[in-house]
C-alpha cells in the first residue's frame, strides 16, 4: 500500500483506540461496604505498535508516544470515564472520582465509582471479569507518518484526550479490535473493526483505482443500511 492511510473520511473527527490486554483491577480502600473500591488499570500503552486498518480497510501501524497525553492532562479540561463509548452512561469525571497519570509505560487511571447501580454494576463487572478492556476517545494534534516498503507506520505524539471507556472487549479473530468514533449532526457513534473474514471482498483483475471506488461505494452503503436502522427514512 503506497498511499497514506485514511483513519477517518473527517481528518478533524475523534478517534477512539480500544486496548485487548489491559488488565484490569478492583481495589479496596478499607471500606467494609465496599462502597470505597476503586477500579485501577490503563488505558493506553505507549512506544509500542499495533496493528490497525484504516477507513477502507487498509493496513497500517501505529503507536502512541511516551508523553503524548502530558500537555492534554496539564491543561485542566474535563475528562469522564465512560461505560462502553456511551456519553447517558458517566462513571466518573477527572478532579472528581477519576484520577489520570502519565506513567513510564502508559496512560494510567484510578476510578472511583459513585454508590450508583452504574457504578457498582460496573466494579462488580470488573471484579468478575465481564469488563476486561479499556478504551480511550481523543483529537490528534500532533502525529508523524513514516513508510516502511509497503506498510505506513503512525506515532501519535499529542493528544486532546476527551474520555476513557470500560468496557468488554469482542472476541474478533484479528490480532487487534479498533473502534472508530464518528461524531455526525451531534450523535456520538461508535463503528467496530469487523474480522478480516466480514471484510469486503474485492474481485479479481481490478486496478487499485477501480477497487478504492467499489470500497467507497461499500462504505456509504454500509453507513447507509447503519443510519437506517437508528433513526428510520425520513
Amino acid at each position: 500500500m503506497n498511499q497514506k492511510p485514511t483513519t477517518t473520511p473527517d481528518p478533524n473527527q475523534n478517534e477512539v483506540r480500544t486496548l485487548k490486554l489491559t488488565k484490569l483491577e478492583t481495589r479496596a480502600l478499607g471500606d467494609e461496604s465496599g462502597t470505597g473500591t476503586k477500579i485501577t488499570g490503563y488505558a493506553a500503552v505507549y512506544e509500542e505498535f499495533t496493528e490497525l486498518r484504516d477507513w477502507w480497510g487498509d493496513r497500517f501501524y501505529e503507536r502512541i508516544a511516551k508523553g503524548a497525553f502530558d500537555d492534554t492532562l496539564a491543561d485542566g479540561h474535563d475528562i469522564f470515564a465512560l461505560k462502553n463509548h456511551d456519553w447517558n452512561l458517566i462513571l466518573g469525571r477527572s478532579g472528581a472520582n477519576l484520577t489520570l497519570e502519565s506513567h513510564e509505560n502508559g496512560l494510567y487511571f484510578e476510578l472511583l465509582p459513585n454508590n450508583s447501580s452504574l457504578g457498582q454494576d460496573m466494579k462488580e463487572d470488573v471484579r468478575s471479569g465481564l469488563i476486561k478492556g479499556c478504551s480511550f476517545g481523543f483529537r490528534i494534534v500532533d502525529q508523524e507518518w513514516e513508510q516502511r516498503d509497503d506498510d505506513w507506520f503512525r506515532t501519535i505524539k499529542k493528544v486532546e484526550l476527551q474520555e476513557i471507556t470500560l468496557t468488554p472487549i469482542p472476541a474478533y479473530s484479528s490480532t487487534t479490535a479498533e473502534v472508530r468514533s464518528l461524531d455526525r449532526q451531534g450523535q456520538h457513534k461508535t463503528a467496530l473493526e469487523v474480522p478480516d473474514s466480514q471484510r469486503f471482498s474485492v474481485p479479481k483483475g481490478l486496478s487499485e483505482e477501480q477497487i478504492r471506488a467499489l470500497k467507497r461505494k461499500n462504505e456509504a452503503l454500509l453507513l447507509d443500511i447503519e443510519t437506517t436502522l437508528r433513526y428510520g427514512r425520513a
